[in-house]
């Protein structure tokens, strides 16, 4: 691994260290502690420890919360920090033999309440969740679902009773609100024929009212995928970008970024809420797919690239006032992290913009790295 910029390392001799997918920033509001997984280096198919580092502690200790079966290379088990109650957070188990989740309290140490349904994302109110079938995800993008329960809707291609599901958190209810059937039947003109359908990259507008998802099918030779918006309110289904898509990030309350492609090129994008869209970012700077993260306060881009042909990847600042491109630090990733087991860095940043937090792999592991900005 190969470091430019200050950095701070949190790494166990015999665990993986990683958080998961760079939508959710594990560092609180406060920047105290920092949310983090451990997993045995023994095995990939085991319990995984759940837990977190206090930011402030010099030693570095892994304090366990509790553990579990549910999680993935890519996306870990949706471990987030809860909006609605303070010192707490929610992390995707087996809650009565089903996929479920679990509300943690650390400053009390206990869990407050089980939630009969996983969660992928939850509104900035804390008070609904969106879900979908993680077994099928899992059998149809391997390293973003779980593997725990068989999908039973693998003879389908795209379920009626299955799709995007919204999660009551208070009250522990579950209603599916957009089927695959619908999503697969909706201006579907560039459709694979006998492909099967599912769900993923599910993300809340800022305000609540509004559900982001990616609408994505395959066959044995292909996938594609496209943005599809759902209101809330109005219980209504719209088709935002019909292009490739890829991955996404809010650029404020009315507007959000994502990266497309289009006619075999990629751009970061910059569309309205209701699929307009208002600019294209970096033109021929950002070319390359990556997990984009935004800051509003200094209006700048937080992003990554995927590993080159050296295996280096690299972590990168843009400013989009000034228009301008700022490597940060490069990373080397062995050649066996590939496939489901790759390790893409993710970046996440702080929720006050001065840090970002990656997951890397050194000596072998995975590791998580904070660095400065």
């Amino acid at each position: 691994m190969i470091i430019k910029k200050e950095t701070t390392r949190f790494s166990d001799e015999n665990n993986h260290v990683f958080f998961g997918y760079y939508d959710v920033s594990p560092i609180d509001y406060e920047n105290k502690y920092m949310l983090a997984m451990h997993l045995p280096l023994a095995r990939d198919d085991q319990m995984m420890s759940v837990g977190y580092y206090d930011l402030n502690d010099s030693s570095k200790i892994f304090n366990s919360i509790g553990q579990t079966e549910t999680w993935c290379w890519q996306q870990g088990c949706r471990l987030r920090w809860l909006p609605s109650e303070e010192n707490c957070v929610i992390f995707n188990t087996i809650v009565d033999s089903r996929y479920g989740a679990i509300i943690y309290d650390l400053k009390s140490n206990k869990v407050l309440r089980e939630i009969n349904s996983p969660i992928y994302d939850i509104d900035p109110k804390g008070e609904i969740g969106a879900s979908l079938n993680f077994s099928r995800l899992q059998r149809l993008r391997p390293g973003y679902g779980y593997k725990r329960i068989p999908d039973h809707s693998i003879s389908e291609m795209k379920p009626k009773y299955d799709g995007l599901f919204l999660v009551d958190i208070k009250n522990n209810g579950l209603k599916m609100v957009v089927s695959l059937d619908e999503i697969s039947n909706y201006k579907n003109e560039k459709i694979i024929p006998n492909s099967e359908h599912y769900i993923n990259h599910i993300f809340f507008s800022p305000d609540s009212r509004y559900i982001f998802f990616f609408h994505l099918w395959a066959d044995k030779k292909s996938r594609d995928s496209r943005l599809f918006r759902y209101d809330i309110e109005k219980d209504k289904l719209k088709l935002i970008i019909d292009n490739t898509v890829s991955h996404y990030t809010w650029k404020d309350d009315k507007s959000f970024i994502i990266t497309e492609f289009h006619n075999e090129k990629l751009s970061y994008n910059i569309y309205d809420l209701d699929g307009s869209l208002q600019s294209v970012i970096g033109n021929d700077l950002l070319i390359k797919d990556g997990h984009p993260s935004f800051c509003s306060k200094n209006d700048f881009l937080i992003s990554d690239t995927y590993p080159n042909y050296f295996g280096f990847q690299q972590l990168f600042k843009y400013d989009l006032k000034l228009n301008s491109y700022t490597p940060l630090c490069n990373f080397y990733t062995k050649s066996k992290f590939q496939g489901e087991q790759k390790c893409d860095l993710h970046p996440r940043l702080s929720h006050d913009g001065k840090t970002v937090c990656v997951d890397v792999v050194d000596n072998g592991k995975r590791e998580m790295a904070i660095i400065s900005l």
